[in-house]
């Protein structure tokens, strides 16, 4: 019987020791875990707050490559580099630096070398550091976002830091694959570096939409040069030989439209262009039975088909389905005083236009849309026949 109470109370004071150790191990390790997480939220923290510019600094390229060697300086042993490159790359835009291949480079060789590559391929399938290769694939589709194609350095820098069994690898071969392809994939390239004038933004925009007539000429007009002009500004026109010759062959009895504005974007940067057009052009269609074999010319005895009587001109590129377009332009206000203005300049060379109708019909801007009453129809015809007496 005293055996049996000395093993019971044995056993219960087990019960109790184990009880108590587990509890110690299970709120150390939630300590650990709450100061963990504390931890990585003041360093996400100092992180973003290392990129926070007072305002009267500039926000470029030398101040962005400061704040990483400042961060090589400080982390000796690169630690949270991780949340410092996530927080880099959502600022590359606001310092400007988001198409200099330096600024990636930088950012990537932060990663410790040696220490994140596979030692077989058990550790590759089973994606070796996780984290460390989503980072790098950060920055390779952000690079791709930018159309930045990676070069021969950055290869060896992602074979030397993560090695060829790793998903970043796998993206980088994939990149150099596809994105020289869709570079080279347009006959109107852009060059490398927009220009920031609107003027000549908007003299390469003319020249994208115009260049399918090579014999298209481009002109920057001033409005200031008319003396009845409101909106002194600058007017970008192109318009090609060809497209005078179909003016000479209007007779008026449509009225011509000015129409827009619409949009041509050129990278991240968009323009604003307007179009005189016509009325599309009916051409006479040539009716051939293909069915009819009552007259068939058999060449083997040396019988010539005999030519057509039905001859008609094929359409120039100017000549669409919805219209005929005769000119095209961009204006630096986009407003209708500049584009009366456009008309005018245009009369010049087209004499033809003093006595053709020109009507506008424009479209809200897209960037400030106002509320306005539609007006009836019978308004809506005096208010076109106003403009064209007013254009005439």
């Amino acid at each position: 019987m005293a055996v049996s109470l000395w093993r019971s109370r044995l056993t219960s004071l087990i019960h109790r020791q184990v009880a108590s150790a587990t509890s110690r191990q299970f709120s150390q390790r939630g300590l650990n875990e709450s100061m963990d997480a504390d931890e990585k939220r003041v360093t996400v923290t100092r992180r973003r707050d290392s990129f926070a510019v007072e305002s009267d600094e500039v926000k470029d390229k030398r101040l962005f490559m400061q704040m990483v060697e400042k961060f090589k300086a400080a982390n000796p042993n690169r630690r949270g580099h991780i949340e410092f490159i996530e927080v880099a790359l959502k600022h590359v835009e606001e310092f400007q630096v988001h198409a200099d291949m330096s600024v990636y480079k930088a950012l990537f060789d932060l990663f410790p070398r040696d220490k994140l590559r596979p030692k077989n391929l058990t550790q590759a399938a089973f994606v070796h550091f996780p984290r460390h290769q989503d980072c790098a694939l950060h920055i390779l589709k952000k690079m791709s976002e930018h159309r930045l194609i990676p070069d021969q350095e950055f290869r060896l820098m992602i074979l030397d830091i993560f090695g060829p069994e790793t998903h970043v690898f796998k993206l980088y071969c994939r990149m150099m694959y596809w994105m020289p392809k869709f570079s080279n994939a347009s006959p109107y390239r852009l060059p490398k570096r927009l220009p920031r004038d609107a003027k000549e933004l908007a003299l390469l925009g003319i020249q994208r939409i115009t260049g399918v007539d090579r014999a298209t000429e481009i002109e920057v007009f001033e409005a200031r040069e008319l003396t009845e002009s409101l909106d002194k500004t600058w007017i970008v026109s192109g318009q090609s030989w060809k497209q005078r010759e179909l003016l000479l062959e209007e007779s008026g009895k449509n009225p011509l439209k000015i129409e827009g504005p619409f949009t041509l974007w050129m990278k991240p940067r968009a323009i604003q262009y307007f179009t005189l057009i016509g009325e599309p052009r009916i051409k006479p269609e040539v009716c051939i039975e293909t069915d009819d074999v009552s007259n068939l010319k058999l060449r083997l005895f040396g019988e010539k088909e005999e030519p057509t009587k039905d001859i008609t001109n094929l359409p120039s590129v100017h000549e669409q389905l919805d219209g005929t377009v005769f000119a095209c332009c961009a204006t630096g206000t986009s407003s209708r005083d500049s584009l009366l203005s456009w008309l005018r300049f245009l009369q010049r060379r087209n004499p033809v236009l003093e006595r053709l109708p020109t009507v506008f019909k424009l479209r809200a801007p897209s960037e400030a849309l106002v509320n306005v009453d539609m007006p009836n129809k019978s308004e809506q015809a005096d208010a076109w026949a106003e403009e064209s007496a007013q254009s005439q």
